[in-house]
């Protein structure tokens, strides 16, 4: 709260979620995902859960041992599971289930927080009678 009180134009955030739960986490995301369009602030954070990312980045920068070894949006990142591979990473299950979908046939568009898969679900099923 302190460092907010100082208004940066930047504010860098190392694992924001470690050890919150499911309700603070969303609190966070919530809180977080407000700060550009209020205060203009930039917002950069570190996580290893993809779900977290596909809710909160713009842009993403993939790291392996220090350095950057893939960046774009979170659709492109995530379009190349070979380069989260090698970082130890997994698409998450969302666009993973969606691309599965896709492959199958399955005229379904790509989504990847809960909220756009359940738009992508309804908008698929309505497409389907």
């Amino acid at each position: 709260a302190g460092i907010l009180a100082m208004e940066p134009q930047v504010l860098v955030l190392d694992e924001p979620t470690a050890g919150l739960d499911p309700r603070g986490v969303a609190d966070l995301v919530a809180f977080v995902n407000r700060l550009p369009g209020e205060y203009g602030m930039t917002v950069v954070f570190s996580t290893h859960h993809l779900d977290l990312v596909a809710e909160m980045a713009d842009h993403v920068y993939v790291m392996d041992k220090g350095s950057v070894v893939g960046s774009g949006t979170v659709g492109e990142v995530f379009a190349r599971p070979e380069l989260l591979a090698r970082t130890g990473l997994d698409v998450p299950p969302i666009p993973r289930l969606i691309r599965s979908l896709q492959e199958s046939g399955v005229a379904i568009d790509m989504a990847y927080t809960y909220e756009d898969a359940k738009k992508s679900f309804l908008d698929a099923y309505a497409r389907r009678e």
